[in-house]
């Protein structure tokens, strides 16, 4: 599977459990943000924000590249505001 860097994903649905068992993090409700491809993994950070506004990040999380599909920015408008906002804005400098 190609995954392009410093783009949006979320986790596929059949492994979120996995992800939130393993990772601690709200799987359904993080962007994934791959940054470094390894072989067939990618290493990547993890955003989410909570009900109260709050944004978290865990750096360096390692995702199977099968097991991450691409954000629909329509369908997932809250996870593709939260990549927007951190990596799409600051690549243009604003």
């Amino acid at each position: 599977m190609k995954i392009q860097v410093r783009q949006p994903y979320k986790i596929h649905p059949a492994k979120l459990k996995r992800y939130e068992m393993h990772y601690k993090i709200p799987a359904s409700q993080a962007v994934i943000v791959p940054l470094k491809e390894l072989d067939d993994e990618v290493s990547c950070d993890v955003r989410w924000q909570d009900a109260a506004g709050n944004t978290y990040l865990v750096e360096n999380t390692l995702f199977i590249k099968a097991n991450l599909i691409p954000i629909n920015s329509m369908l997932d408008d809250q996870l593709y505001d939260i990549w927007n906002f951190y990596y799409n804005n600051h690549e243009k400098g604003e």
